[in-house]
């Protein structure tokens, strides 16, 4: 059985106790009303970055569209210039092709006559009086 001091004190402890669980709860209410504050602040700004992501992306479609023009155009003018090329390559090759037949053509003839030339460069050099360049 409980002793007449513990039941005299009874009510103040009970007081005692309340008033240490409100305090808890008051603690604990402030504490949860700064996370609130934090996380609304949070949400804030991802809010913010989302409207920036927004307002950036808006502009995407008319960006997109006028590229996309763009380059078509561009590939319209490529593929115009390529056809105005091709003749023109052809007839580089052509003209490469006649350039190495002459040149080949060339070398036939003169290779024969190399030996004459060399044989009339040295009597050339045999003769008295002036048969060479002058030497710059």
């Amino acid at each position: 059985m409980a002793s007449p001091l513990d039941l005299l004190l009874f009510g103040p402890r009970l007081a005692m106790r309340l008033a240490d669980d409100i305090a808890r709860f008051a603690d604990a209410a402030e504490s949860a009303q700064h996370d609130i504050e934090r996380l609304r602040r949070a949400v804030e700004g991802v809010r913010e970055e989302v409207s920036g992501v927004r307002r950036a992306t808006d502009q995407l479609p008319g960006t997109t569209a006028r590229m996309a023009d763009s380059f078509d155009r561009s590939n319209d003018e490529l593929n115009a210039l390529r056809e105005e090329l091709r003749p023109m390559i052809r007839q580089m090759d052509e003209t490469s092709d006649a350039i190495q037949r002459l040149e080949e053509e060339v070398g036939e003839v003169a290779e024969p006559l190399r030996p004459a030339a060399q044989r009339a460069g040295t009597l050339a050099q045999r003769i008295p009086g002036r048969t060479k360049p002058d030497a710059d």
